[in-house]
């Protein structure tokens, strides 16, 4: 019994899944700042081998998907890097 309407377009459409970020996991931790975790541009937190992207990442600005979803590639690029270090040690 979905509701019916008009159709009008648009330039856009941005989709806001939430505003409070999911870091529950992280609680108690030195990782926190404002529910936000801490992790440099790379994804990389004060954890050599935790790494954070998206929307949970502590950051000034605006958070979009796509947003999450470059950090998300670059975080996961610094864990392969990381993983990597480790085979040379």
């Amino acid at each position: 019994a979905g509701q019916q309407g008009t159709f009008k377009g648009t330039a856009g459409v941005f989709e806001a899944v939430g505003f409070t970020p999911e870091t529950k996991l992280l609680e108690g931790s030195n990782l926190l700042y404002n529910n936000y975790a801490q992790a440099t541009d790379l994804g990389q937190t004060v954890c050599k081998n935790m790494f954070a992207a998206g929307d949970v990442r502590f950051k000034s600005g605006i958070r979009q998907v796509v947003t999450a979803c470059a950090e998300g590639a670059q975080a996961a690029n610094t864990a392969c890097e990381y993983i990597r270090s480790l085979k040379n040690e």
